[in-house]
């Protein structure tokens, strides 16, 4: 309790924003909706912490030369679902549907996450193709190989969120970064100079930024998202290069217990992802150069494959992927909508949809 006054008082003196109060509070309340991104520049490694009260998912190859189009959901006759094709491979972590990612990397070595941001609203509708926020990822990791394409891709489409409100991190294999954020339907990006220390948790970046600069210590406590932030940022900063363990063990220091689902480190050099889960606390490992390889007689829909996280498979994945099966993911997505209390109908729908494949 005495945490949520300290981030209450905060918001008062420095950020000016009195409006925030309770926001703040039941932002530090509400554990389920955490997430912590960071990279560490002389690692050239992206790490992602996914705090959230279901953890549940599946790993996916999503091969290049598929055919897509967005889920159409906005009722319009003007207004249309945004279409493209893949023209790169990626391994992503999905958890409500094929093509819909969590987050992933591609064989370029960008990597996206995203997370939950209550003051995210999204941009008005207008002429742009849309699509919603979780395929905003796929999009990424199917055409964009750099953070400078991702920032032009963003003023192409328009995020047409259908149930979260949420920001991203993105970074690619040169160590550029970007936060993503819409902010009162405005885009609002941090990059370069103005992304001094590449973490995102669940607030603004420039309101995370200014807890951070006024801190005299490191938080002793990393459950809230402003000192989580705190604290991934005071990680990053390390000097010198670390193992891909290090840097996945270092998201222990923002585990919130009973909420942190997955540890997810990519290295975006050598395209080489390693992670746990709440379930299976042993590290396993997916190369994605290795999926590619093993699937290189495939293209298009052929090459799709997926494999469970909670696969009792130990180690090395990146061999026992297998291609999806459509009834087994309409059956976990009906469970994980149901926990979402959003409708089974939605599940069947997004299940359909994500199982059209269009391509060579």
């Amino acid at each position: 309790m005495k945490t949520i006054w300290v981030i209450v008082i905060y918001s008062w003196l420095y950020l000016g924003c009195p409006c925030l109060l309770t926001h703040l509070a039941t932002s530090y309340i509400s554990r389920a909706s955490a997430c912590t991104s960071a990279y560490h520049p002389p690692s050239h490694i992206m790490l992602k912490s996914y705090d959230w009260h279901d953890g549940e998912g599946d790993l996916y190859f999503n091969p290049k030369g598929i055919n897509r189009q967005a889920f159409p959901h906005e009722q319009s006759s003007t207004r249309q679902p945004h279409s493209w094709r893949s023209q790169l491979a990626s391994l992503s972590f999905n958890q409500y549907g094929r093509g819909f990612p969590n987050g992933g990397i591609n064989e370029a070595g960008l990597a996206i996450e995203v997370l939950w941001l209550e003051q995210s609203q999204a941009s008005p509708a207008d002429d742009r193709p849309y699509l919603n926020e979780l395929e905003w990822v796929q999009l990424a990791l199917d055409t964009q190989r750099s953070v400078s394409g991702l920032i032009q891709l963003m003023s192409e489409v328009r995020i047409s969120p259908i149930h979260g409100k949420v920001h991203y991190m993105s970074c690619d294999s040169s160590g550029q970064c970007v936060t993503l954020e819409v902010i009162e339907g405005q885009l609002v990006i941090h990059t370069q100079q103005n992304l001094p220390y590449p973490a995102l948790t669940n607030h603004t970046y420039r309101d995370a930024l200014k807890y951070f600069k006024h801190l005299k210590t490191t938080p002793q406590e990393a459950t809230g998202s402003l000192n989580r932030f705190a604290v991934a940022a005071q990680t990053i900063q390390e000097p010198n290069k670390v193992s891909l363990l290090e840097a996945l063990n270092s998201l222990n220091k923002v585990e919130i217990k009973g909420y942190t689902k997955w540890k997810i480190a990519y290295d975006l050099k050598n395209l080489t992802v390693i992670f746990r889960t709440d379930t299976h606390q042993r590290v396993r490992r997916v190369s994605l150069r290795q999926l590619i390889q093993a699937l290189q007689t495939k293209e298009g829909c052929a090459a799709q494959s997926t494999l469970s996280l909670s696969s009792k498979v130990k180690g090395d994945l990146s061999l026992h992927f297998m291609p999806p099966k459509l009834a087994e993911e309409k059956h976990n997505l009906r469970a994980r909508f149901k926990r979402l209390k959003l409708s089974k109908d939605l599940a069947y729908m997004l299940a359909q949809h994500g199982a059209k494949c269009r391509g060579s």
